[in-house]
């Protein structure tokens, strides 16, 4: 896989490709229009789903993702998938974001543009080959909607974080 993987990807970053891109979002939307298969990654929340999209919380990536695209129905799924209600994610914390992977999202639709155009939306709706949700660690105290859940040895810690990158990686792969 990882000889597959080399051989048929190339990693640019926007300045690269000449892209005006403020977020991610912004780069897998022009890469897409430029014919490129594009599978984005979601910095997820791993007890809400769509990070605080559907109860006011603040603008961060996941919840900029939910309000653009088709992302959050596919989180929905995944909720759905690992048997936890809303209740119990919230009140239990209990993870649907799987703690060492992630949650591959296929055919994602944008259909919005981004926070600083006001969310305006597209002539076209933009169709990614998929976006990676995948929910790091946390380790500080003072985010109120995540438990602290980071292992206490580091290299657990290190070891596990590599799990859901490579998790990651190969999601991104079978999404071709």
């Amino acid at each position: 896989i990882e000889q597959s993987f080399a051989d048929s990807t190339t990693l640019l970053t926007a300045k690269e490709v000449g892209l005006d891109a403020q977020t991610v979002m912004d780069v897998a939307r022009q890469l897409t229009t430029r014919g490129k298969k594009v599978a984005a990654v979601n910095a997820a929340s791993a007890y809400s789903v769509g990070g605080g999209c559907s109860s006011g919380g603040r603008h961060a990536l996941e919840e900029a993702w939910c309000t653009i695209s088709s992302l959050f129905q596919s989180l929905a799924v995944a909720k759905d998938a690992v048997g936890h209600s809303s209740a119990d994610l919230a009140t239990e914390r209990r993870p649907h974001v799987p703690p060492l992977g992630c949650v591959v999202s296929p055919n994602v639709e944008i259909f919005r543009e981004g926070t600083s155009r006001g969310y305006c939306c597209l002539e076209k709706p933009v169709c990614l080959c998929g976006v990676l949700s995948v929910a790091m660690f946390n380790r500080n105290p003072g985010v109120a909607d995540s438990p602290l859940d980071c292992p206490e040895d580091p290299a657990v810690y290190v070891k596990q974080t590599q799990g859901k990158l490579e998790s990651m990686v190969l999601g991104a792969f079978d999404l071709g």
